[in-house]
């Protein structure tokens, strides 16, 4: 839908220019924004082109160390369609499941 659009066009561009929010250190001016985009970004359909494209630089932050392996896990878990508890990988490590998501695109 065309909001989805929107915001995943924003979150792409903040995430693309300052890394993972979470990694983000300056000061903000409103918290619940920087919260908003954690929380959105997890809420896309990674099986989509733009979405694929989202999940590539996703893990190209975590490879950076950008992204810690909590929010990575959190953001896994919704990729791979939200399983039992948050953040659980099915007992994979969050390596073993980007290597299944790399080879599958």
């Amino acid at each position: 839908n065309h909001t989805d659009s929107v915001n995943f066009e924003k979150i792409y561009k903040i995430v693309k220019k300052y890394g993972f929010i979470d990694y983000d250190t300056r000061e903000w001016k409103n918290d619940s924004l920087k919260i908003g985009i954690i929380g959105t970004t997890t809420h896309f359909n990674y099986r989509t082109k733009k979405g694929k494209k989202l999940l590539k630089l996703m893990i190209k932050e975590y490879k950076k160390g950008r992204v810690d392996d909590v929010a990575m896990k959190h953001f896994l878990w919704h990729v791979n369609g939200r399983g039992r508890e948050i953040g659980d990988l099915d007992n994979k490590t969050i390596e073993e499941v980007i290597l299944e998501l790399e080879s599958e695109n």
